[in-house]
C-alpha cells in the first residue's frame, strides 16, 4: 500500500471555461471510472472518508482518502478485477485499506458499493505539479472541473491562476469533491 499527501486546488468550470481551457491540454483524454464504497448509514461520508475503487485502462486501484496534516492522506493499493468483484460482493480480500477501516469499527461486510461517476481527463505536467482538466458524469449530472495537483504548496496557487488566466477564471479556494458533489445531487442537500 501506498500513502500520499494530497495537496490540489480544484475550481469548477462552466462548459464555456472548460472548451477554452481544453485545448491546452495535449494529447487524448482518458477514461476513468470511480466504483465509491460507503456503509448503509454513511459512515465513511459522515466521517468526511472517502472510499473508492478507480478503474482505468483495465487497471483497478483500491483507495481511502481521509483529512491529513496538510492537504488529504491517501492511500492506494493496487488491485486485480477478481479483487474488485469480490469487494463488490463483500468477499474477503487481502487488502490494507480494509484494515485501515476497521479503526472506524468498519469491516468488509459493512460495505456496499453505492454509486458510481465517470470521469474524462486531460492531463498536464504543469510548473511543480500536474493539471488535470476533467468532464464528470453522475446521475444525470455533468460537471467541469480543473485540478492542480502539487507536492509543496510554495507558489502553487499563483502557478494556478497564471494558467487560469487564459480562461478568465481565478482561483479562490476549494470546489468541493467529486464525492461530495455527487452526494449533493444523491441526497438533494449540500454535504
Amino acid at each position: 500500500m501506498n500513502k500520499n499527501i494530497e495537496i490540489e486546488y480544484k475550481l469548477l468550470l462552466t462548459k464555456e471555461q472548460y472548451d477554452i481551457l481544453k485545448p491546452l491540454f495535449k494529447g487524448p483524454a482518458y477514461q476513468q471510472t470511480n466504483y465509491y464504497f460507503d456503509t448503509k448509514e454513511e459512515k465513511l461520508r459522515l466521517a468526511r472518508i472517502t472510499l473508492r475503487v478507480r478503474l482505468k485502462d483495465d487497471h483497478y486501484e483500491f483507495t481511502l482518502k481521509r483529512s491529513g496534516a496538510v492537504g488529504l492522506d491517501e492511500f492506494n493499493e493496487n488491485i486485480s478485477k477478481e479483487d474488485f468483484q469480490h469487494l463488490i460482493h463483500n468477499e474477503e480480500i487481502d487488502s490494507e485499506i480494509l484494515e485501515l477501516l476497521k479503526e472506524y469499527h468498519i469491516t468488509l461486510k459493512d460495505l456496499c458499493q453505492i454509486y458510481t461517476l465517470q470521469t474524462y481527463r486531460y492531463d498536464l505536467p504543469y510548473k511543480n505539479g500536474l493539471l488535470s482538466l476533467d468532464k464528470s458524469e453522475y446521475l444525470g449530472v455533468t460537471d467541469y472541473e480543473i485540478e492542480y495537483e502539487v507536492t509543496k504548496t510554495e507558489n502553487a496557487i499563483e502557478d494556478f491562476n497564471a494558467f487560469l488566466k487564459t480562461a478568465d477564471v481565478k482561483y479562490v479556494q476549494n470546489c468541493k469533491g467529486k464525492r461530495h458533489r455527487l452526494c449533493d445531487v444523491l441526497y438533494g442537500t449540500p454535504q
